[in-house]
């Protein structure tokens, strides 16, 4: 036959097993959140995801200024008779 206070001796046990449960589940779901956020971190260090499509877009953007310019210096150029000789300037046509 089981005692009064060996009910309470159980029941004492679980409340202290129900507590390190409740801690270890919190204190697991704090840690995973900050591993994470670590390993977030380290593959935007490590591969530059960010980084390498800014720069990429930058240079699109570059190039295509260059090619609109290159077009506009070559249209105001045929528009204007001269023939350019990059050594040593505009001579007359």
């Amino acid at each position: 036959m089981i005692t009064f206070a060996e009910i309470r001796t159980h029941d004492a046990l679980q409340g202290i097993c129900d507590q390190h449960v409740q801690h270890f589940v919190s204190h697991f779901d704090r840690l995973m959140a900050g591993l994470r956020m670590r390993l977030k971190l380290s593959l935007h260090r490590r591969y530059g995801l960010n980084q390498r499509l800014m720069e990429q877009d930058r240079l699109s953007k570059a190039l295509a200024d260059v090619r609109m310019y290159q077009r506009d210096l070559l249209e105001e150029i045929a528009r204007s008779g001269l023939a350019v000789d990059v050594f040593h300037g505009a001579a007359a046509a």
